[in-house]
């Protein structure tokens, strides 16, 4: 029994980790594929040279999917009713955070 509660705690803290670097890495991504141009030269328009293939939003949709699935296993397999209540506060958290970085 000693070894199962093992297990579970440490796919927790494996949800909980990958919550934190999923949301780092979706901060430190910039809000545009050529901002740094417009930071480097403020004369420049990221708008004119901005490429229409989509792909970075669909990486970053992954990267908030595969960040929130693990937090909504929690939710759906824990029994202690603050811890459902800490990863449906970090679901919300995460789709805040996508919404403001769009």
């Amino acid at each position: 029994m000693m070894r199962v509660e093992r297990i579970k705690l440490l796919g927790r803290l494996a949800a909980y980790v990958s919550f934190a670097c999923g949301m780092l890495i979706l901060i430190s991504l910039p809000s545009s594929k050529y901002g740094w141009m417009h930071e480097l030269d403020p004369s420049t328009s990221t708008s004119e040279i901005e490429d229409g293939s989509g792909n970075r939003a669909i990486v970053i949709l992954v990267l908030v999917v595969a960040t929130i699935l693990p937090q909504i296993a929690i939710v759906m397999t824990t029994k202690s009713s603050s811890e459902r209540l800490i990863s449906l506060g970090l679901v919300l958290l995460a789709a805040l955070i996508w919404m403001l970085s769009r």
